[in-house]
């Protein structure tokens, strides 16, 4: 993605556009599913830098003036319009030159009349004791597998070949709450 790289770095924006090339995926599987044909897809990003030396978890040191902030949008356009965007921000530590205020979870805004916005945020559960950062980090992983999981029953019953969820019927989430 960039973290760790001199600010300056003169290759950053492709290190940061083959980093985040997943979301690219994304952005033309919503236009698919909004029955768009896209004419370009390109990536944008801007960074921040720490203002001292931050020591991470698993021996990691961002040395001061390197990238702590990495702000990539990655959009679809339609002519010069930009019709579908996948924004992903990303903070290491507190110390970053911009300062920049940053929201955990999710947000899905469609402009038009209305404007419809959802955020969507994600909180331990109640008995969540995390011991070590693994533990916070399997709370995300959990998170990242739980649409796949979910669609497991659907890929089974679909027919042979590649299926995205455009392909898919609704996923829904049976079963998942317990009987006491």
């Amino acid at each position: 993605m960039g973290f760790g790289y001199p600010i300056d770095q003169p290759d950053l924006r492709a290190i940061t556009e083959k980093g985040s090339g997943i979301f690219r995926e994304a952005v033309l599987l919503v236009a698919d599913a909004l029955g768009v044909e896209l004419d370009e897809v390109r990536c944008e990003a801007e960074y921040a830098h720490t203002t001292e030396d931050l020591v991470l978890p698993g021996d990691w040191t961002i040395k001061k003036g390197c990238v702590a902030g990495i702000d990539v949008r990655w959009k679809g356009f339609v002519g010069a319009r930009g019709v579908v965007e996948v924004r992903g921000v990303w903070t290491k530590g507190q110390s970053l030159e911009p300062a920049w205020s940053t929201d955990f979870g999710y947000t899905v805004t469609v402009q038009g009349r209305p404007t419809i916005k959802s955020t969507l945020s994600f909180e331990p559960p109640t008995d969540f004791r995390a011991e070590t950062i693994e533990d916070y980090i399997m709370l995300g992983l959990t998170i990242t597998a739980m649409p796949a999981i979910t669609a497991i029953p659907a890929v089974v019953a679909a027919p042979p070949g590649i299926a995205t969820y455009n392909d898919l019927p609704l996923l829904l989430p049976r079963g998942v709450l317990a009987r006491d």
